[in-house]
């Protein structure tokens, strides 16, 4: 089986009919090249404008892995009261008003531009860091005064199928923002700039959902001698309550209470399953908010294509870190090309199915999650070449998975939370479900090296942020004590997906992101972050995850656990 290496090969040099334009571009890149080496840093340069108001930085941003997080807060706010309309009247000592009265609409994608920073005619070289510059105005053209919106901004190659990337966008608060971007391959390219949501959209979406209490619906099942009733549960976390069936778990989900009405006919232990969580309906404003009028809609006046050119002094081989814990985000997390994840996060030495068996050899590895992670962990029996009449019990039934791979011998379980029940879901939770703190308890060091898959989003982003938070903060504690007592064990924190069948979630997930990156922080364990790979794969009409998606997403599990 073959894995595409994060190291790249040198492209070819341009023929020498290259036009005057590009030699331009390429005399420019040679003294920015002579000038990084003479002064001790790389030549891979991020060029950024005045308008962007981001402090430059001579260092390269993927060869030094300059985080993320640095350049959020690098960034200064233009107060040059020169530049300001004539048309405002300075009052007394208190600032400036307008001479009429005003008004200012949501961001709209009709309105808003974008513009390419680096020094432009439509021509990029290959394998650097470019910036993209967004302006944000309402429906008149206004330009909008704070930050907030949600863009995705994808690069797709025009003439090879399969080839796309994204930015990261950096949210300068005053209705600008920056998104870096890396131009991985060479020829012609669109640019999809894309307002996902509006900022009011995403602070009403958090404030409905994320910061309210008794918003994660569940319907609850309980039987007993071939009798059901179904009943509303919720997420509680603080506050108070009266007359219901109230469950905990120490260690796990203690101040935040999952609460049922009460049955006519059942006591509360006759609890069999939980369906999965709803979110609150009715809200006209909710809902208005979200019209397809006003999210995911595409920012046409920019430029709306590129191209990208080879030159052997614009090119250099991209520095991967090691795979380690703690890694921080940087400003690119790869690109597709053909169908194949090139991945920055960090590098595997190994390269082969045979050398993952290798490193799996006396291996138990647990998915920790719902039906996502089990879907993860059946795409990984497929990557090391194990097919299902090897498995026992079939994978399907939530049964462990065990198999001799020319003779390794590598153990691999699914285990669902109990906040995993499908809308038409068997009773299952109370016999194979597990909170993934809970079974992090349960493992002792033995002879087996233990990797554990988490991926402590699904179902939960209904879930009021501290309450979330608590279940988050439980588990890095187990993550820590399992790391003591097994210091050859590792686990994977799989972020919050891009694809979902709840398109509004986007929002939601992006902040459940920042508070797992806050939680974990320093914990020991892998970020796995999907959001980008999933995110530049959909290109065309894709709408959920693909199983080469899925395969690049257990390709980069192996390189983070080998």
């Amino acid at each position: 089986m073959r894995f595409r290496r994060c190291l790249f090969r040198s492209p070819h040099p341009i023929h020498s009919t290259a036009t005057l334009r590009i030699s331009l571009i390429a005399v420019a890149i040679l003294v920015a090249f002579f000038l990084g080496t003479h002064s001790g840093y790389s030549s891979t340069v991020l060029v950024v404008t005045r308008a962007e108001n981001v402090i430059p930085d001579k260092r390269s941003l993927l060869d030094s892995r300059l985080d993320l997080d640095n350049v959020k807060t690098r960034h200064l706010y233009n107060t040059d009261t020169s530049s300001l309309p004539s048309k405002l009247v300075k009052v007394n000592g208190l600032g400036y008003t307008y001479k009429g009265s005003t008004s200012l609409g949501i961001t709209d994608a009709t309105r808003s531009s974008y513009s390419i920073s680096y020094p432009y005619d439509g021509v990029i070289p290959h394998g650097i860091v470019f910036t993209i510059h967004i302006v944000a105005r309402d429906s008149s053209g206004r330009h909008r005064t704070t930050g907030g919106d949600l863009w995705s901004v994808q690069m797709r190659s025009a003439t090879t199928e399969r080839t796309a990337t994204v930015g990261k966008t950096i949210d300068h608060s005053n209705g600008t923002y920056t998104t870096y971007m890396y131009s991985g391959w060479r020829g012609n390219s669109t640019l999809h700039v894309t307002l996902l949501y509006p900022a009011e959209a995403v602070s009403l979406l958090k404030r409905k959902l994320f910061h309210s209490s008794g918003n994660s619906i569940y319907r609850g099942i309980y039987r007993k001698d071939n009798k059901t009733e179904k009943m509303i549960c919720s997420i509680q976390y603080g506050g108070t309550w009266h007359d219901k069936c109230e469950y905990f778990y120490p260690n796990v989900m203690y101040g935040a209470r999952l609460l049922c009405d009460k049955p006519v006919s059942f006591p509360c232990s006759a609890l069999t399953n939980i369906l999965r969580g709803q979110p609150p309906t009715g809200d006209s404003k909710l809902t208005g908010l979200f019209q397809r009028k006003l999210t995911h809609q595409v920012v046409s006046q920019g430029p709306p294509s590129i191209t990208v050119i080879g030159h052997p002094f614009a090119w250099r081989p991209i520095k991967v870190p090691e795979c380690e814990p703690n890694i921080p985000q940087g400003l690119s997390d790869g690109y597709w090309y053909e169908g194949v994840w090139n991945s920055f996060v960090c590098h595997s030495t190994i390269s082969s199915t045979s050398g993952f068996l290798r490193c799996l050899h006396n291996t138990s590895m647990y998915f920790l999650g719902d039906n996502h992670l089990q879907q993860r962990a059946l795409t990984l029996l497929n990557v090391l070449n194990v097919t299902q009449n090897d498995t026992i019990n079939g994978f399907n039934t939530f049964q462990n998975v065990s198999f001799q791979e020319s003779g390794y011998n590598i153990s691999l379980f699914y285990k669902p939370h109990p906040f995993t029940g499908e809308t038409k879901s068997t009773d299952m939770f109370q016999a194979s479900s597990s909170y993934e703190a809970e079974l992090m308890n349960s493992l002792s060091n033995n002879a087996s090296k233990s990797v554990l898959l988490v991926g402590p989003s699904y179902h939960l982003q209904y879930w009021q942020v501290d309450a979330y938070r608590e279940y988050l903060e439980h588990l890095r504690e187990a993550t820590v004590q399992f790391l003591k007592r097994m210091p050859f064990g590792k686990i994977v924190l799989m972020s919050p997906p891009f694809f979902t069948d709840d398109y509004k979630m986007q929002g939601i997930y992006q902040h459940m992101d920042n508070v797992q990156r806050e939680v974990f922080e320093g914990s020991g364990v892998y970020f796995m972050d999907v959001y980008d790979l999933e995110q530049a794969a959909s290109w065309g009409k894709l709408k959920d995850v693909t199983p080469e998606v899925l395969k690049e997403e257990m390709h980069l599990f192996l390189s983070l656990v080998c």
